[in-house]
């Protein structure tokens, strides 16, 4: 199932941002929860599924966050019955959280019978220290379900396919972008990823998880609609080219 990520027209409101989804035949939406009323408000987030008959499929714990809000994020999948909570990877400096993570993520410690994926870390600015705890790819390991983010491994230089064949038991959920040197987070096919061979080596092993697409606002064209709408159409042209479609 293609899922638009809110990530991408963040700057707009949700309604909006349900009515691009739907309007541009995506089939489901991933929900990044920020500290905005809305994204936490069940009741409405109900409602706008209900009015354009489009489901939130998976929920995302934003930047920076903590033990708190991530229970409290997991609690919201329970309540809405989403299946899918993606949890980015700590800041390599909090070590409680870190740990917290490792032990309730982790293949022997899930909390929830849910996929509660870790997300694979992008490089990060860090100069000496690193910023993200579980840079190191072998980190994943462990974890019970990851959500691969194809931008992210292109940032550390990791080869998709190989990635992607070593923990394939366990990705659960994918986030579609492009890049090249200098801009992430790219309309697929604008960049130099193999995504093609990718959506293409997916549909040949069956790959039944979730596909976002999260593409960087200002690449979407945020702001111009008629930008946003062509640029988010071949997003899902895309997929539907070599994911879809393929042999």
């Amino acid at each position: 199932m293609l899922l638009l990520s809110t990530g991408t027209l963040y700057k707009y409101g949700l309604n909006r941002i349900f009515h691009f989804a739907k309007k541009l035949r995506y089939e489901g939406i991933e929900l990044i929860v920020n500290d905005v009323a809305d994204m936490r408000n069940i009741e409405y987030l109900r409602e706008l599924q209900k009015q354009y008959d489009l489901p939130i499929e998976a929920l995302a714990v934003p930047h920076n966050s903590n033990i708190e809000k991530t229970k409290a994020i997991i609690e919201m999948a329970d309540d809405m019955g989403i299946g899918i909570v993606v949890v980015r990877a700590p800041l390599w400096t909090d070590f409680v959280y870190t740990q917290w993570v490792k032990k309730n993520l982790s293949s022997s410690g899930a909390i929830t019978s849910r996929h509660i994926c870790i997300e694979n870390p992008p490089q990060g600015d860090g100069v000496i220290l690193p910023k993200y705890a579980f840079g190191n790819i072998n980190d994943l390991a462990t974890f019970k379900s990851i959500a691969l983010d194809t931008m992210h491994l292109f940032s550390r230089q990791l080869d998709l396919m190989r990635v992607y064949e070593k923990f394939k038991p366990q990705i659960k959920y994918i986030r579609l972008s492009d890049s090249k040197r200098g801009r992430n987070h790219m309309i697929p096919g604008d960049g130099v990823l193999p995504l093609e061979s990718f959506l293409a080596h997916l549909n040949k092993n069956q790959y039944k998880g979730h596909i976002s697409i999260k593409i960087d606002y200002e690449e979407v064209g945020g702001g111009d609609d008629v930008k946003a709408e062509k640029a988010l159409t071949a997003a899902r042209k895309f997929y539907e080219e070599y994911f879809l479609n393929s042999k």
